[in-house]
Parts: structure tokens; sequence; C-alpha cells
């Protein structure tokens, strides 16, 4: 076999790991409303996040508007901590818009 046939055979290869890597990666992701943990990013969607509440875990992703969130869901500011990783200390807070159950 040829240099240039083992480089063509090589290049496919490494394409279609990417590919196979890429649609495993989809299939893993978890739909808003499905419960999650909170230190794993496994969430669908535009920033997807693991959002906790005082009835649960589950996923939900960014909105602008309530449209951009499943049926019956509103688009409301959401509170994100920031902590130290040396201290444990909360560092800062911010708001942004996530899509929330009902």
């Amino acid at each position: 076999m040829g240099t240039k046939v083992k480089v063509i055979v090589i290049g496919v290869f490494v394409v279609v790991l990417g590919i196979v890597w890429f649609v495993a990666s989809k299939m893993e992701e978890k739909q808003p409303g499905t419960a999650c943990e909170t230190y794993r990013n496994d969430c669908a969607g535009p920033n997807g996040a693991c959002l906790v509440t005082s009835g649960g875990q589950y996923c939900t992703h960014a909105c602008s508007a309530d449209a951009d969130c499943p049926a019956t869901w509103k688009c409301a500011d959401v509170a994100s901590d920031t902590y130290s990783g040396k201290t444990g200390q909360k560092v800062s807070t911010r708001s942004t818009k996530m899509c929330v159950k009902p």
C-alpha cells in the first residue's frame, strides 16, 4: 500500500471517529425537564445546565423569551453563585435567564 493511500485511510478513519464521538455525545445529552446531577454538563440546549430547585434538580437551558422554552415553561431570571475553589467562599452572584418549570 502506498503512502498516499495510507494517509487517505487514516484521514477517513479520523473523520469517522469524529462523527461517532459527536453522535454519541448528542445521544447522551439530557432533555429539558430530565433529572440531572448538579456538577455534570450533560444537559441539552443552549448553555444547558442542571437547575437546583426546592422541587428537585432538572435539566434546563438559556432563553431570552418564553417561546425559547418547552410548552408551559417560563423564561425567568435565575441566580447563579460562583464559589472560590481555594476557600469555598462565595465570590459572586449573577443572574441569567433560564427556562423554568411551572
